[in-house]
């Protein structure tokens, strides 16, 4: 019996945990129920502190979806830098992002560019979104 690309898709990532890190609700609500409708599964956190907590009693490398609402206290980028100094990181991320290109930190550009880890940018399409993370999770399970 043949499968589907997306019945193929969900199989795959029915193991694989996401972290989706966003401080608006109804966004972290919605990605949340967006994710495990595609076989996730799935946690959620506020902030940074909070995503990190649960980094900590996870075992299994996870994708990390994070939202760049921190970017005004520069949370997103102190993250990112430490990220990217622990080289035996096992996890893969993709950065969510409202804020407009010519207004983004150049650091955080730069060291997201260095890590190569994806930018989405906010609105999104559904499919894009999807694709994307569909890459983080192959990334974490090769």
């Amino acid at each position: 019996m043949a499968t589907t690309r997306t019945e193929q898709g969900r199989r795959s990532s029915a193991a694989m945990t996401v972290l989706v890190v966003e401080r608006d609700n109804d966004i972290r609500i919605a990605l949340v129920s967006l994710l495990e409708d595609e076989g996730y599964r799935v946690l959620a956190a506020e902030n940074l502190r909070r995503a990190d907590n649960l980094l900590d009693a996870v075992s299994a490398p996870v994708v990390l979806l994070i939202g760049d609402a921190e970017a005004a206290d520069f949370g997103s980028l102190e993250f990112f830098t430490m990220v990217a100094a622990n080289p035996v990181t096992n996890h893969a991320y993709v950065y969510l992002t409202t804020t407009p290109r010519r207004w983004r930190l150049p650091a955080l550009v730069q060291t997201l560019k260095s890590m190569e880890i994806p930018t989405v940018d906010m609105p999104f399409e559904l499919a894009s979104l999807l694709a994307v993370v569909a890459a983080a999770a192959e990334q974490v399970h090769s």
